[in-house]
């Protein structure tokens, strides 16, 4: 934790002017923290509903500047997929849903394993880890809370389960797109970048046997205009 604190402290200052860009990505990151601590320290569900509803005003604001404008100079970056996985996080814990926790927590092992077997020198919050560790302390967090708290869910505190969800869907569902549409250029050039590792290339060796067959037993170019000039040349030496 004390590194980590660190390493944050050095980031804020570091990016200090982008911190009120909303063109940019830790804006949004620093809105995703705020939702999932608010998960975990309100009991209910309103603060956050309320922080995801003007969060989606916003996004379609952007959105709509992003794919039919274009005039605002939007920063394309690592800080949006951060903010994207923190996202998934707070959505998680606003729903409080185990199938979500299990199938998070699966990723993780799955992101934990694959950066074990290909280790590499990397940032504190570029790699894997970090959002692993979030992950862990948060869903811990939540259950401990949730032990504390007693059985009341989000239910009691916000109305019906199907608003808490909804307006948690199209959160999440905007701010995905949005995370698109602005790094669509690093997605392409990633896309071209697998596809090229993958591409598979396939000769023709049908193709090519049925040419040399043909070019073995086709007679030589020219052949019969040759043994017309032969001719013509005999029959002028014999009138001569």
């Amino acid at each position: 934790p004390p590194l980590a604190l660190l390493e944050i402290g050095r980031l804020v200052w570091r990016h200090r002017l982008r911190l009120l860009n909303p063109l940019d990505g830790p804006v949004h990151v620093i809105l995703s923290l705020t939702a999932t601590v608010l998960c975990l320290a309100c009991r209910s569900r309103r603060p956050v509903l309320m922080l995801f509803a003007g969060h989606s005003v916003v996004i379609v604001i952007g959105l709509i500047e992003r794919t039919c404008i274009r005039r605002l100079p939007w920063r394309s970056g690592h800080a949006w997929w951060c903010a994207l996985l923190i996202s998934i996080e707070a959505a998680s814990l606003a729903c409080e849903r185990r199938w979500v926790t299990l199938l998070l927590l699966l990723v993780a092992l799955r992101s934990l394993q694959r950066a074990a077997a290909r280790p590499r020198a990397q940032p504190l919050f570029q790699g894997p880890l970090w959002w692993c560790t979030l992950l862990v302390v948060a869903e811990a967090t939540s259950l401990a809370l949730r032990e504390v708290r007693g059985n009341a869910t989000s239910c009691a505190h916000s109305g019906s389960v199907v608003p808490t969800e909804l307006v948690v869907g199209v959160w999440l569902g905007l701010f995905c797109a949005l995370t698109c549409a602005v790094n669509w250029g690093r997605c392409m050039r990633h896309y071209r970048g697998w596809q090229r590792r993958h591409a598979t290339f396939v000769l023709c060796v049908r193709g090519l046997r049925s040419g040399v067959d043909g070019a073995a037993t086709a007679p030589p170019a020219g052949g019969a205009e040759d043994e017309e000039l032969v001719d013509a040349e005999e029959w002028q030496a014999e009138a001569v």
